[in-house]
């Protein structure tokens, strides 16, 4: 009879999946903290902070911000959400319905850039786009996979 132990590889498999799980949940839970500081930082740069103009300022779109956990036993997901009914207007723009031409609309968004969250929406420039859901999803999915990658590293030397 052959002994391949494989019993104990079995279990020491069973173990590492079950470390794998536990320290990744742990790492998505901080992950949404910071994805959901990235977004509120994003909103705030492109849309209140900026030069007040006609409109006026209700913080809907700041207090409406979410980042939802879903993730299961196999797979780890973060939505980043607005309920605001407005909320992709801001978030992708809306120059097709304005008189003012896109290359236009970024060379003046140029001038006034002042961070990498800034892309030139203000108050009194409304219909620029203000990616700041876009961006914190984008960078909570790219580090749930350098910090998944990592802990395969880790844990399957």
């Amino acid at each position: 009879m052959l002994d391949s132990n494989f019993d104990e590889w079995l279990a020491e498999e069973e173990a590492r999946e079950l470390r794998l799980h536990a320290e990744m949940t742990r790492e998505v839970q901080d992950i949404a903290q910071y994805t959901l500081a990235l977004a509120i930082t994003g909103v705030n740069q492109g849309v209140y902070d900026t030069p007040e103009g006609i409109y006026q300022r209700t913080r809907k779109l700041f207090m409406n911000i979410d980042v939802i956990n879903r993730s299961t036993k196999n797979r780890f997901t973060l939505d980043v959400k607005n309920s605001t009914r407005y909320a992709s207007d801001v978030e992708f723009g809306t120059l097709g319905q304005s008189a003012e031409s896109t290359l236009q609309a970024e060379a003046e968004a140029l001038g006034e850039q002042t961070t990498t969250l800034y892309k030139g929406r203000t108050a009194r420039r409304w219909r620029r786009p203000n990616p700041a859901h876009l961006r914190a999803a984008v960078w909570a999915g790219l580090k749930m996979n350098r910090v998944f990658e990592g802990l395969i590293q880790q844990i399957w030397p």
